[in-house]
């Protein structure tokens, strides 16, 4: 079968898809919370759908194609996990009102909030909007201990075209981690800053409907979710070798791989030629630990 497909082409293993999903159903059940899975690394409706089987109230995405793709296919509760951009707002609005999916956006800054408030208002919508919350990736976000928090809750509270969805964090920081020890480390620091956070917000008299974090690692690892509503881990339905690499899973868990031909040899340098190159495989860097360097990825057998 394999023969006959051409090459490069994407190789999925749906068995390992299916056990992946289930493992982290499984997962949020053990924690108590519910799932948002991210489905910036897989984009396909059917995964989502693979992944939402149980436990999930949604899905989360990274850009504005994303959720529109996402919508027409049929999901109803899609969170936009990025930085809300004012000239977004009308296209955000238009896509909520035409599919009847509740879209949440996500800002950390006033200025942002009064901007999305302003656009959506002007077309005529009513928008979610979650707080970032930095907790310790450096990325994006605001401090679960600074000024900047209550300022940005009674924005959110004073808009008549916004609702506060909750406080959201993403610790992206795991990705980094040395050992599994440091993992659960940063899985905790990641659960003190958004419950912190929303406990700030409600002292305020603000509701705060979802306390959200995301990451495969911490997701995996953390030994409590006490206090947080969702996650929304992403990279775990395909996996990749960054994530055995952070032992969150073995090489026999990763669902996709590149089918590729051998074109030529290069007995002198003990190497090969494939029909697949860098846009096809893409380069794996951050697999590269433990001495171990994966470049392009681990050639497999057929």
């Amino acid at each position: 079968m394999l023969d006959d497909l051409p090459t490069p082409s994407l190789i999925l293993d749906l068995d390992r898809l299916e056990r992946n999903c289930d493992r982290m159903i499984r997962r949020a059940a053990e924690l108590g919370v519910r799932l948002r899975p991210h489905m910036k690394t897989a984009k396909s409706a059917d995964v989502g759908r693979l992944a939402t089987r149980e436990r999930a109230v949604g899905v989360t995405v990274s850009t504005l194609a994303e959720a529109e793709y996402f919508a027409q296919a049929g999901f109803r509760d899609i969170t936009y996990a990025v930085g809300i951009v004012g000239h977004k707002v009308g296209a955000v609005a238009a896509l909520q009102r035409g599919t009847g999916t509740r879209i949440s956006l996500l800002a950390d800054t006033v200025d942002a909030v009064h901007e999305a408030a302003r656009q959506a208002e002007a077309a005529g919508e009513r928008l979610a909007l979650f707080i970032e919350i930095d907790s310790g990736g450096g990325r994006g976000g605001v401090s679960a201990e600074g000024p900047e928090l209550p300022a940005l809750g009674e924005a959110v509270n004073a808009s008549r075209s916004l609702s506060l969805a909750g406080v959201l964090t993403h610790a992206g920081q795991s990705y980094g981690a040395s050992s599994i020890e440091d993992v659960i480390r940063i899985a905790e620091e990641e659960r003190l800053a958004v419950t912190r956070a929303a406990d700030r917000l409600r002292a305020l008299d603000i509701e705060v409907p979802a306390v959200s974090v995301g990451s495969t690692p911490t997701a995996l690892h953390a030994r409590s979710l006490s206090g947080v509503t969702d996650m929304r881990p992403g990279v775990y339905t395909l996996f990749d070798l960054a994530q055995v690499a952070l032992g969150s899973c073995t090489v026999d868990d990763i669902a996709v791989s590149v089918l590729a031909t051998v074109i030529g040899h290069n007995a002198r340098a003990g190497r090969m030629l494939i029909d697949a190159g860098a846009l096809a495989l893409s380069k794996d860097v951050s697999g590269n630990k433990g001495g171990r360097t994966v470049g392009y990825g681990l050639v497999c057998p057929a």
